[in-house]
């Protein structure tokens, strides 16, 4: 069963260099979490995630090349969409200098589900506007990912929705299986709602 699970850490001075991680790895005697302070491809704190979807989450998030958050300074949004029937997308909001426009980058597979990071192909990115970024930056700030949510009900056919937000003061996680309604819903929204209508207007 998919779980939703929310999550805020509030961070100070120690934060990320002895922040307890948890690393998902394959072992010879099968998977498992290594805690560590020191584990830096760690993605998640612990206590975060289940370990089931600790592996699951990570395995997408290795598979897409991307590094951890915990690692990071520029507050950043991270939004892992985890299709039931497609190969997963992962999509980054990178903030910039207040007054400018916030960046959105997407990694996805191929057809064969590979993602091969010197494609062209496969990893895009395009300039927010002002006024998406500020949907954004709000949706996250106000209610959304840094807030509790009701329990969901899990479907067959769907998606799951990872949320990670950081910046100099808190890590957020957030996940959910194919929110209806709410914030979140808005936040993931508007985007899947960029990311198809770049990918409209390049085939």
């Amino acid at each position: 069963m998919i779980t939703h699970v929310m999550f805020a850490l509030m961070l100070g001075t120690s934060f990320p260099s002895e922040v307890e991680r948890v690393m998902c790895i394959d072992q010879p005697g099968g998977p498992g979490i290594v805690s560590s302070t020191h584990a830096s491809a760690a993605y998640f704190p612990s206590g975060v995630v289940s370990e089931r979807n600790c592996l699951w989450y990570s395995r997408e998030l290795a598979r897409h090349f991307e590094s951890s958050l915990l690692t990071g300074e520029t507050p950043t949004l991270r939004f892992t969409w985890l299709r039931s029937f497609h190969y997963g997308v992962v999509f980054r909001v990178e903030f910039q200098e207040e007054g400018q426009p916030a960046i959105l980058i997407w990694k996805s597979a191929d057809r064969d589900g590979n993602f091969d990071p010197r494609s062209n192909n496969q990893t895009h990115e395009i300039f927010l506007s002002q006024e998406d970024t500020r949907t954004i930056f709000t949706l996250i700030h106000e209610s959304a990912v840094c807030a509790p949510a009701s329990e969901p009900m899990p479907g067959l056919d769907g998606a799951t929705w990872v949320f990670e937000y950081v910046d100099s003061e808190q890590y957020c996680f957030h996940d959910e299986w194919q929110p209806r309604l709410g914030p979140v819903r808005r936040l993931g929204q508007l985007v899947i709602e960029r990311y198809r209508e770049t990918e409209n207007r390049a085939e």
